[in-house]
């Protein structure tokens, strides 16, 4: 499904593209527990992730999703106890807009059914538990205190 976390410190960003709804890297560059550099290309985070970010190394956990070659930050549990977590589920966002595309095109020498298959395994495929289960874990106390660090958005 593609999801992962990183547990460090972020130290530089490259180039950014700032957009409405989040700002896309073109890479960040991480030190881990260990002392390894890890950098991590073509990310994008919303808004409520941002506001973590703002500050160079901060420390962490960095929680990543990759649709169709892009990752995505879709969660922050930073050491000082600050949390963001993105409620938004990406891929079946993306999965809707690429059966959509496809629909058209599959009148033009069935062009159309790659992408339509692709969108129908993003919508189908469940990543919304996977990603609320990796973030707030098993512990039903802990997924509880982190839900209640999380900013509302009105």
């Amino acid at each position: 499904m593609g999801l992962f976390s990183i547990k460090g410190t972020i130290t530089a960003y490259g180039q950014h593209d700032i957009l409405k709804d989040g700002c896309i890297y073109q890479w960040i560059e991480m030190q881990d527990e260990h002392g390894q550099r890890i950098n991590v290309s073509k990310v994008f985070a919303t808004n409520a992730i941002l506001s973590l970010l703002v500050n160079l190394n901060i420390g962490g956990e960095f929680y990543f999703e990759t649709i169709r070659g892009k990752k995505r930050l879709f969660g922050v549990k930073s050491m000082d106890g600050a949390v963001a977590f993105d409620e938004m589920n990406a891929r079946a966002r993306v999965g809707g807009l690429l059966f959509l595309q496809g629909v058209p095109l599959l009148l033009i020498f069935g062009l159309g059914a790659i992408p339509m298959a692709m969108g129908l395994f993003y919508l189908f495929t469940p990543n919304d538990s996977a990603r609320r289960e990796i973030f707030y874990g098993s512990d039903r106390d802990e997924a509880i205190r982190l839900r209640q660090q999380v900013p509302i958005r009105i």
